[in-house]
């Protein structure tokens, strides 16, 4: 137990050390698990809100937020047990920079590449429902406005 202990000078070379493997990754690899990661916390947000638009009459209202925190977290937990490259994960490369493990442009490759793909993945995933049920809704209005001029009746 005493031996997993480190120092605060420890702990900064061992980080230094770890945000230098992630730098290492090719772009593949950082292309599929920034991709993963945003899909992870796409399902987390879809969850938290599906939970929040839950509310039954007389349940508790800290009671329903505990329960979507809850649910948010299970995408943290994909993250972290998959290995996805979430953003937030490298902003302590900087640490692996200045003591000279790695230059600054892989940082910056890393940094790019996570980033860009964890947003738009994150946004794209949230879009992809909604307009799922916007093109049908598009769709069966038109479908419904074309029955009615064909027919001169509109039904109800």
């Amino acid at each position: 137990m005493a031996d997993s202990i480190r120092t605060s000078a420890e702990t900064a070379v061992y980080l230094a050390e770890g945000q230098a493997q992630k730098v290492k990754k090719s772009f593949g690899s950082l292309a599929i698990l920034g991709t993963l990661a945003g899909v992870y916390i796409g399902l987390g947000a879809q969850l938290y809100t599906s939970v929040m638009a839950f509310q039954p009459e007389g349940f508790p209202l800290g009671l329903l937020k505990l329960l979507a925190a809850m649910a948010f977290s299970l995408g943290l937990i994909l993250v972290y047990f998959a290995g996805a490259e979430l953003f937030t994960g490298n902003c302590l490369m900087p640490m692996g920079w200045l003591s000279g493990k790695f230059g600054l442009k892989a940082m910056l490759r890393s940094w790019v590449i996570v980033y860009v793909l964890t947003l738009s993945v994150r946004w794209v995933w949230p879009t992809w429902f909604i307009s799922r049920d916007f093109w049908a809704t598009l769709f069966m209005g038109l479908l419904r406005s074309s029955r009615c001029r064909r027919s001169k009746t509109c039904p109800a």
